[in-house]
C-alpha cells in the first residue's frame, strides 16, 4: 500500500521488517533517491544506517545513491572512491557513469577537492544527458558554477546559472536548486556586492 502511494520511505521498513529484501532494495533505492533530491540527508543517513551493506553494495545503482549521499557528509572519501570504480568501469551502462560522474562532483566539492571537478565534468560532458531527469542538468550547471566561480569569473557563473529552464516545480530538484541559487549569491558575496 506505501509503495502504490509512493511513500517508499515507509514501504521499505516494512519490507525490512518483513524481512523482505528484494522489496526493502527496491524501496529504499527509491526512497533514498526521493530523500536525497529534496535535501533530506539526515534521514536518508539514517537509512544507509538502516540498510544491510550487502543490500547496498548488491545494487550498483543502489550504492551509487548511498555514495551520493555520502559524498554530501562527512564520507566523501568512501563516495569518491565508490564513483571511480564505477566510472572506471568498461562495462559499465552511460546511465550508471553519469551518476557516477555526479557522485564524484559532489565528493569533490564536498570535500574541497575543486581540482577534481574538471576532469569529472569532462567525464560527464561525453555522455548522452538522461532526458526524463533534470537533476542531471542542474548538476552539470552546479559544478560549471562552481568552477567559474573559484576561477573568478563570477559573472560566468551566473550566466550559466541562469540558462537552467524554470524547473522549480519539480520535487526532485529542491537539493540542487538550493545549490544553484547558493551559487549565485555566493558569486555576489565574492564580487562583494552582498
Amino acid at each position: 500500500w506505501f509503495a502504490r502511494q509512493e511513500r517508499f520511505h515507509e514501504a521499505a521498513c516494512h519490507a525490512l521488517a518483513a524481512r523482505d529484501e528484494p522489496a526493502a532494495q527496491s524501496h529504499a533505492m527509491r526512497a533514498l533517491c526521493t530523500l536525497g533530491t529534496k535535501g533530506k540527508l539526515a534521514e536518508a543517513r539514517s537509512w544507509l544506517d538502516r540498510i544491510p551493506a550487502e543490500i547496498i553494495a548488491g545494487d550498483r545503482e543502489l550504492h551509487l545513491i548511498a555514495a551520493w549521499i555520502m559524498a554530501l557528509g562527512d564520507r566523501n572519501e568512501e563516495a569518491l572512491a565508490i564513483a571511480r570504480r564505477a566510472m572506471d568501469d568498461p562495462l559499465a551502462p552511460a546511465r550508471t557513469v553519469l551518476i557516477a560522474t555526479r557522485v564524484a562532483g559532489g565528493a569533490a566539492a564536498y570535500s574541497d577537492r575543486i581540482g577534481l571537478l574538471p576532469g569529472v565534468l569532462a567525464r560527464g560532458a561525453a555522455l548522452p544527458l538522461i532526458a526524463d531527469e533534470p537533476l542531471f542538468e542542474v548538476a552539470s550547471a552546479n559544478v560549471k558554477a562552481m568552477l567559474a566561480i573559484q576561477a573568478g569569473n563570477t559573472e560566468g557563473a551566473r550566466q550559466i546559472c541562469a540558462k537552467l529552464p524554470e524547473l522549480s516545480s519539480s520535487d526532485s530538484l529542491s537539493l540542487a536548486l538550493a545549490l544553484n541559487r547558493t551559487l549565485v549569491g555566493i558569486s555576489h558575496m565574492w564580487d562583494g556586492n552582498a
